[in-house]
């Protein structure tokens, strides 16, 4: 120890110290080098308290992926962004797509836009390569008429979309007389009693399907087409069809 840092500390050199002042400088030094190893260990403990810590984070972290990577795939928003996503938890859904009444589900395709449109950014149109040949069916909520053309139909809007197609095809007089004759008097009633299928897509259950009793071969060939491209079992024995 040299006389600067004695002189620092308050110590004596050692050749200048008494007998009682160095056995007093001894213990002190002891007991620092005491408090000093306590604390190592201590800190050491706690080390490894925060490695074994971060060990179970990074495996709650991996779980919690791969579940929320389940659901998003559930949903179809896989290829949404963490852009994308963090915006619709924030402030997306709310604003464009819950409802009073209605879990509207949108598709990814249309989240994509809506956030591009206000963001400001450029809208990417390019279409999922595997609907290229039937575009509308990315939506999965549709109707299918008689002749097998899909309609595709906003989440949980059956009823609204049937009202405006009956209105505009019979003049609104008319399409209130036909809809009044249904058992519940309402307008997607009218459809499904008219041999149309109604294709439901909720988002915690499976795609639904009410199908009349005589599906036309028009329709099977399009309900065909549509569960090939969402990956969902055949509504009807297929074993004539193939």
């Amino acid at each position: 120890m040299n006389a600067k840092t004695i002189y620092e500390t308050g110590y004596k050199p050692f050749n200048k110290m008494s007998d009682v002042e160095l056995k007093q400088y001894i213990k002190n030094t002891k007991s620092d080098i005491k408090q000093i190893n306590a604390k190592t260990i201590q800190l050491k403990k706690q080390i490894e308290k925060d490695r074994i810590r971060n060990a179970e984070l990074k495996g709650e972290i991996k779980v919690l992926k791969e579940k929320n990577a389940k659901e998003l795939k559930r949903l179809g928003w896989e290829d949404l962004t963490d852009d994308e996503l963090t915006w619709l938890q924030n402030e997306g859904y709310e604003k464009y797509w819950k409802t009073q009444y209605f879990i509207k589900k949108p598709s990814a395709r249309t989240i994509k836009a809506k956030y591009a449109e206000v963001h400001g950014l450029e809208v990417d149109n390019t279409l999922d390569k595997k609907f290229e040949a039937n575009p509308e069916m990315e939506q999965k909520s549709g109707w299918i008429d008689k002749a097998g053309q899909y309609y595709s139909v906003g989440f949980a809007e059956h009823e609204e979309w049937a009202w405006k197609y009956l209105n505009k095809k019979f003049g609104h007089i008319n399409a209130d007389e036909r809809i009044s004759k249904t058992q519940f008097k309402e307008a997607h009633v009218y459809l499904e009693e008219s041999g149309w299928v109604r294709i439901m897509a909720w988002p915690s259950v499976k795609v639904h399907f009410i199908i009349p009793l005589n599906l036309t071969h028009a329709q099977k060939q399009t309900l065909y087409k549509y569960c090939k491209l969402h990956n969902e079992p055949l509504p009807f024995d297929d074993s004539l069809f193939k």
